[in-house]
């Protein structure tokens, strides 16, 4: 099969209201064979402290089963974290240039109520694929 790789920056910061106003959402870029591209599934309309906007996406990622992306993004939802998952294959063949793409077949953890603000979910992730035999 065909390699993929990837690099992120979590730190990466979007402006989105005005070039004063700019939001660490974070993006990664993807490569599979010839093909690099940009994946920054935070840069959304949700571009608030509550939302997305300081997601801090790539701050942990994994390739697992199905030809998936799993990224973390520990900042969205008031820190609440979140792990978002989208098809690689649409990734790539969706790209484009513009502020952010939607993707149709995402997964994604959604905002819970204010007793979990400051979890950050998607600090970390371990994918299934990397545990010992047994472990669960």
């Amino acid at each position: 099969g065909v390699c993929v790789s990837q690099a992120c920056a979590p730190l990466y910061q979007w402006s989105t209201y005005s070039f004063s106003e700019r939001e660490p959402v974070g993006t990664c870029f993807l490569k599979k064979g010839e093909d690099v591209v940009e994946y920054s599934p935070c840069r959304s309309n949700a571009n608030s402290p509550e939302g997305q906007g300081f997601c801090q996406a790539g701050f942990s990622i994994d390739f697992v089963k199905n030809n998936r992306v799993v990224v973390g993004g520990p900042g969205s939802f008031y820190w609440q974290g979140q792990l978002i998952s989208d098809d690689i294959s649409e990734i790539i063949a969706r790209f484009n240039n513009h502020y952010f793409t939607p993707y149709s077949n995402q997964l994604t953890t959604k905002s819970a109520s204010a007793q979990y603000d400051d979890s950050y979910l998607g600090k970390s992730y371990l994918s299934e694929s990397q545990m010992a035999p047994g472990q669960k």
